[in-house]
């Protein structure tokens, strides 16, 4: 099942310790919800929030960045069942004399653990862009962006090419606002660079973060690479969606050890490489919770 936004429920802001949204209810029995808080560091500087909402979910961090002033932050709870009429609440631990905001969205066909890439930055005049890489393939990114106080922006927010703007907050005056946007369309393949920023306005002052939200298994970049060996023994566990690359290697005897849920998996053997090629061995199966035990030996 694709990633697919069910619910975008209005845009909430207040200068108070806390801001609630109005009631809604999700369409799927599986849902992840993503809340999203800003604040403007308006009296309490570098903040953070806490995420609460009607049901009693327990919200987990996704990212933060408060370098600047105030703070943008994400936190996600996932459902088992359709719910109806229900409320999310972000508290602003450090005050109540800030501009804070919260934007929810929920979405449906999440992978069992929904959060890839991560990243957060500081704009200082400069433009509000971010880059991230992304992990799993038909994933969304998403992006979020809190500007301060110390150098106030009352004008409207505007997504560039690609993108869409989910909601912003714009109070003016001596307060910062806020911008939250998505990719159009989901990112195809993992390890694609994906550019988040806003078009307008052209330079910003505040805090920025990007998050990438999975359908399907994170594509696991190898960490065990050997290379001009005469002697190695290493032991290492894989995920059946890394590879292992071995080059310049004389003998290569590998053992793989698998305990399979109720599905197979292709696993290709190796036990003798001759010197001075390279070697690829590839897992291309991805099972859930299937992990591979491999020891290899070079000598």
């Amino acid at each position: 099942m694709a990633l697919a936004i069910d619910q975008i429920p209005a845009i909430v802001r207040n200068i108070a310790s806390s801001v609630t949204t109005g009631t809604f209810s999700t369409g799927n029995a599986s849902e992840i919800v993503i809340a999203i808080a800003a604040s403007d560091g308006f009296f309490t500087g570098n903040t953070q929030f806490s995420i609460s909402d009607s049901l009693s979910n327990t919200y987990t961090f996704i990212a933060r960045h408060n370098t600047i002033s105030g703070s943008i932050e994400a936190w996600y709870t996932t459902l088992s069942a359709t719910q109806s009429n229900m409320t999310v609440t972000a508290t602003n631990a450090f005050g109540s004399n800030d501009n804070i905001t919260l934007q929810v969205i929920t979405l449906s066909g999440q992978y069992s653990s929904p959060i890839g890439a991560t990243t957060g930055s500081s704009i200082t005049s400069t433009p509000i862009t971010i880059n991230l890489s992304t992990t799993g393939d038909n994933s969304y990114v998403f992006a979020a962006y809190s500007n301060s106080a110390v150098n106030p922006y009352g004008a409207g927010y505007t997504a560039d090419t690609g993108q869409s703007m989910i909601g912003q907050s714009t109070p003016g005056g001596i307060h910062g606002g806020a911008a939250m946007w998505r990719q159009t369309s989901l990112t195809t393949n993992h390890g694609t660079s994906v550019t988040m920023d806003l078009s307008a306005p052209t330079s910003g002052y505040g805090d920025i973060i990007a998050f990438e939200i999975l359908s399907t298994a994170p594509q696991v970049t190898p960490n065990f690479s050997v290379s001009d060996s005469s002697s190695v023994t290493e032991s290492v566990t894989i995920r059946l969606d890394q590879k292992i690359s071995i080059s310049d290697s004389s003998t290569v005897t590998e053992s793989v050890s698998t305990t399979p849920l109720s599905n197979k998996a292709n696993v290709f053997e190796a036990s003798s490489v001759s010197e001075s090629i390279a070697m690829e061995i590839y897992y291309p199966v991805v099972i859930e919770n299937l992990y591979v035990f491999g020891r290899l030996r070079l000598s």
